[in-house]
């Protein structure tokens, strides 16, 4: 299993999104950036061992920090450019730590050469956002730290919001339709990095908008770079597929979203649990232009596929509440719940984007795992920049 939750949430992607092309029109460079930063307080009971509390200052409780640069020149409609985004993790876990220790890399979240016009669409080469994930965070309810489906996303797919060594094409949009596809190339075997287990992948994503509707469908493939457990060199080793929808409707925006996550062996970095559905739904509603509630509840099970490991059942609820009292400067508070409703199997990875050490004062390696049966209550409170 691949502990830890890592890269942007759906609030970020609008974010990064809507203002690098905001910027776009003052070429030739731009600085973006998001730091999140708070204290949480995590609970965790059940299983059958005596609660455990921990207090920490962590990054990004809500939304993972990072920045970037964007550079473009422009000959008539069409823009060639180039972006780089680098996680900016504000209490890094020492080296030697077992949990999850995102460092602060140059380009590890995006480096990338494009071009791009409104007629043509636009490509993209190197370390790019994986599509499939870019639709994801469209309709997350929450898409926070805790409770979210990124978590099974990033312990089940096993590879983040990006893909390194990759050639993405978006379509323009017609009609309300925009297309993406994108195929990765083959990693050599234990390369560390985003999709360093896999060999060549393909991504496909459709998006459709009509003023306040917003709907999506996406499909991605991995195959395998090595032969383990039956599944030989470029063969299916795991899939998944998104769909999922959000409107709007004044102050309240709803959105539900169903991940679907089929694996074929189990491999070092996979659980294997044959096929697994996520589930969540939930919104946002805006008490004023600085005000604004967020909540979703989420679920989690496998498919009991025969011979599988039948252990996932997961469920999640998250409810966070910010307030802008400084233009782009928030403050919020925030609470989430997160149960192992497993009898036995895999403990499941609750903690948000940087990590925790929440549970981990016996072993380290544990830290922001649920064994079945325990549940994490947590509590944060924190502020939250974004410059874009």
């Amino acid at each position: 299993m691949k502990s830890g939750i890592f890269k942007r949430s759906a609030v970020v992607a609008a974010l990064a999104t809507a203002g690098v092309v905001a910027h776009a029109d003052a070429l030739p460079f731009n600085f973006y950036a998001l730091l999140d930063a708070g204290v949480v307080s995590t609970t965790i009971s059940g299983g059958g061992v005596a609660g455990s509390h921990t207090t920490e200052v962590r990054s990004s409780p809500i939304d993972p920090s990072f920045w970037g640069v964007v550079a473009e020149k422009k000959l008539g409609d069409v823009v060639g450019g180039l972006q780089i985004e680098s996680a900016l993790n504000t209490t890094p876990y020492p080296s030697t730590t077992a949990n999850f220790n995102q460092g602060n890399v140059l380009g590890n979240r995006q480096a990338n050469v494009y071009v791009k016009s409104d007629a043509a669409g636009k490509l993209e080469i190197g370390t790019i956002t994986d599509p499939v994930f870019d639709t994801l965070l469209m309709v997350d309810p929450t898409a926070s730290g805790f409770g979210n489906t990124l978590s099974p996303w990033f312990q089940n797919i096993s590879h983040g919001s990006s893909d390194i060594g990759a050639v993405k094409y978006t379509s323009p949009t017609v009609a309300g339709f925009t297309g993406k596809v994108s195929y990765v190339g083959p990693s050599a075997p234990n390369t560390t990095g985003s999709n360093g287990s896999y060999g060549s992948g393909y991504r496909y994503a459709l998006t459709y908008n009509r003023g306040d509707l917003n709907v999506v469908g996406a499909y991605e493939s991995n195959n395998a770079n090595a032969t383990a457990n039956g599944v030989s060199i470029g063969a299916n080793q795991n899939s998944a597929v998104v769909l999922g929808a959000s409107y709007k409707m004044n102050a309240l925006t709803l959105k539900a979203i169903q991940l679907t996550n089929r694996d074929n062996a189990s491999q070092t970095s996979t659980t294997d649990f044959g096929s697994l559905v996520t589930t969540g739904f939930g919104g946002s509603y805006d008490f004023s232009e600085k005000l604004q509630l967020t909540s979703g509840y989420y679920m989690s099970k496998d498919g009991k596929t025969a011979g599988k490991t039948n252990s996932e059942n997961t469920s999640a609820w998250d409810t966070y509440l910010t307030y802008e009292f400084i233009k782009d400067l928030k403050v919020y508070g925030q609470y989430a719940k997160v149960s192992n409703n497993a009898t036995t199997g895999n403990p499941f990875a609750f903690q948000s984007y940087y990590g925790t050490f929440a549970g981990s004062a016996s072993n380290p390696a544990t830290s922001g795992t649920l064994s079945a049966g325990q549940s994490a209550s947590v509590i944060s409170f924190g502020l939250h920049y974004g410059f874009f």
